[in-house]
């Protein structure tokens, strides 16, 4: 005890007079405590716990062999809820549980939850609000751990929480990591409480994801880098698309089923690859398929189905709704710019095919997008502006690789900014929006994205569906977010030597 009144008292961070003074006793007495030559009287302990606000047993004990003590109490509270399931036992479970939470609710607030919601479903004596109020605990919690922490968390919670309330923890999913997502949290519950049909539901659209993920990790690996090492699998874009229609073959048996928009990533990538390696007439096979699969995607919004072909996919199906059509239009709208094309600009077919897609979107511009209803033209110096401001806050924060800075403009004129690091359990861009929500200012006007190295780009897939999430009128940014290429494109043009003339 006397070595944990002194350390208690350090970290407080004051002195044996001021302890002495709290307590109404002599700073002789407090020293003589803290050198183990006296004891306090029996009536000052709860005091002097109240003080610094412990249990009398970690003042006597010490914090950690508390915590040791109630740790062997739960092992052994746990092994007799395994021997017998009572109220009591179960309720001596939780009540170990609240107190270790208090000390470390990191390693024991999601277990203290999920205890207790047993309990309600079990004898239905635990009130709502005190579920409620652990579940916004939680809900901060996990905006600021790991994502591998983030990850053991989700499945515990998944498979023990209400139904009613799974929403709750849906966006803390993280999104295209891997092959996580919010089905496998589902199909661990349902396979746990062994509800067989709505397990069969979730496991078709996990098939899909799982099929959608594995194209785009191949995707990924055909640009030839990943993790800084030279791929050894797909030495070039033209052999990756071939194989991705191999893949989506075998499980699609029709054209114009769910798996339609994959269809159009895979068949304008290959088409490209092609005119890429000079097989223009082949290429242009591929983008006639294209505007087709286009075409249908299009002509499907709010009217149509998209059903699943493959008989492990018979009971899958979609409705194609605008902003999941206009996320796939990103895939091919405004890469008429790209170098691939520069052998095939002059050919009708280019055109047709550009024009139509294009068309697709009559009111894009530049950065900027819309303000008060009214459509706001290029501004060159606004962008130059925000951009500043981007690497200067690049260099506040000396950003190193795979860093990069993002400044949004409002309509209402204010500018928020923050600087992203290069993993999925970055939280800043969390709390850049929440700060705007908090502000009711959440519809954007610009936006601009740096990295490091002075590159200017377009924010993360991530950040474009929360921007979209934050704000229904911010749902032209899918598309508007684009126009950054205009500016890449004249950059680049201005390093390129000039045309010779005929």
């Amino acid at each position: 005890m006397a070595e944990n009144i002194r350390e208690m008292r350090k970290a407080r961070g004051i002195t044996q007079t001021e302890l002495a003074q709290s307590l109404s006793v002599t700073p002789q007495s407090v020293s003589r405590w803290e050198t183990g030559q006296a004891y306090p009287d029996v009536v000052l302990l709860p005091r002097i716990a109240k003080y610094f606000d412990v249990t009398l047993d970690e003042l006597m004990l010490g914090l950690e062999s508390s915590l040791t003590i109630y740790r062997k109490e739960f092992a052994e509270a746990s092994k007799a809820v395994h021997s017998e399931n009572t109220l009591e036992n179960r309720k001596r479970v939780c009540d170990i549980l609240e107190v270790l939470t208090r000390e470390k609710p990191r390693e024991y607030m999601v277990l203290y939850f999920t205890n207790l919601l047993v309990m309600k479903n079990e004898y239905d004596n635990v009130s709502e609000s005190r579920l409620d109020d652990l579940r916004e605990q939680i809900c901060e919690m996990l905006n600021n751990l790991p994502l591998g922490e983030k990850c053991v968390a989700l499945v515990t919670i998944v498979r023990n929480e209400d139904e009613d309330k799974l929403d709750i923890w849906k966006s803390f999913c993280p999104e295209r990591y891997a092959f996580t997502t919010w089905d496998d949290y589902l199909l661990q519950r349902y396979a746990w409480n062994a509800d067989t049909e709505k397990w069969q539901e979730v496991r078709q659209n996990a098939v899909y994801e799982l099929m959608s993920k594995l194209i785009n990790l191949l995707s990924e690996e055909s640009r030839g880098v990943c993790g800084n090492v030279q791929s050894c699998f797909l030495p070039n874009p033209n052999e990756y698309y071939r194989a991705c229609l191999k893949v989506i073959n075998a499980f699609s048996e029709r054209e114009n089923d769910i798996l339609l928009p994959l269809r159009i990533q895979i068949e304008f990538g290959l088409a490209r690859a092609l005119f890429m390696e000079g097989e223009n007439e082949e290429g242009f096979e591929h983008l006639e398929k294209t505007q087709k699969y286009i075409q249908a995607l299009w002509s499907a919004r709010g009217c149509a189905t998209l059903a699943g072909s493959p008989p492990f996919m018979d009971t899958l199906s979609c409705e194609v709704h605008d902003d999941e059509a206009v996320t796939c239009m990103l895939n091919v709208w405004k890469y008429d710019s790209c170098l691939e094309f520069d052998g095939v600009r002059e050919d009708e077919r280019f055109t047709k095919f550009f024009d139509y897609v294009n068309g697709l979107f009559p009111n894009t511009r530049g950065f900027v997008t819309v303000k008060d209803g009214k459509d706001i033209p290029y501004d060159e110096s606004e962008f130059a502006r925000l951009a500043d401001i981007a690497n200067e806050e690049l260099k506040k924060k000396n950003a190193t690789y795979m860093t990069q800075a993002v400044v949004f403009k409002t309509v209402k004129g204010n500018i928020y900014h923050a600087v992203i690091g290069n993993t999925l359990a970055d939280t800043e861009s969390d709390t850049l929006l929440k700060e705007m929500k908090l502000n009711c200012d959440t519809h954007i006007e610009s936006i601009v994205c740096c990295w490091e190295d002075g590159c200017v780009d377009i924010p993360s897939y991530e950040l474009r569906q929360k921007i979209i999430s934050l704000n229904p009128k911010n749902k032209d940014a899918l598309i508007l977010l684009q126009g950054l290429d205009r500016y890449i494109v004249k950059e680049l043009e201005k390093l390129m030597p000039p045309k010779k003339k005929n």
